[in-house]
């Protein structure tokens, strides 16, 4: 890779990696991707249509792929995976090797708040049946991975979405390597 830098926002589903993500690219000036937009695109049909149709290992080596093709992109960018990319110990492994033109942050968010920012959790086939427990669950799973690849923890539970914009650009700011 180049010198090109890249913020990569990871984080539970309902943390606000989207959202927050395409802000700070936009008032960067950079481009934004969400590997759960490409993949769905690649595919042609939804997340919840690949969790269903193909399962999730299929979609876990389609979003590594979206991951690395996102890495690998010469322009600066700023990336927001979906909650279980860090479960995969290739895409773990990218991240944390991906060096200081890389800044991986955690937006760290409860699963009942995340569950309360979700606006159907329908369209997420991790979330069935109960969705505060389920990914209450899926956050102790995940906890370890978070921790292990991000350079920046910021905890989004009380910030409004402005307030979460404003703590990533700080974060980017703050690190030495970028342009």
């Amino acid at each position: 890779m180049s010198n090109t830098t890249h913020v990569v926002l990871v984080g539970l589903m309902g943390a606000g990696k989207s959202t927050v993500g395409s802000a700070v690219a936009r008032t960067l000036g950079w481009h934004f991707a969400d590997t759960d937009q490409v993949v769905a695109s690649l595919a042609g049909k939804s997340v919840a249509e690949i969790f269903d149709h193909d399962g999730e290992a299929a979609f876990r080596l389609a979003e590594l792929a979206a991951l690395d093709a996102l890495l690998d992109e010469p322009s600066p960018r700023v990336i927001a995976t979906g909650g279980g990319a860090v479960t995969t110990e290739e895409a773990r492994k990218r991240l944390i090797e991906s060096g200081e033109h890389v800044l991986t942050i955690w937006l760290d968010v409860s699963p009942s708040t995340a569950v309360s920012r979700i606006s159907d959790p329908s369209t997420r086939p991790l979330l069935e049946g109960n969705p505060v427990g389920r990914l209450q669950v899926i956050a102790s799973e995940r906890h370890q991975w978070y921790e292990l690849v991000s350079d920046v923890h910021i905890d989004v539970n009380q910030k409004s979405v402005s307030q979460a914009i404003e703590a990533v650009l700080e974060a980017v700011g703050g690190a030495a390597s970028w342009t």
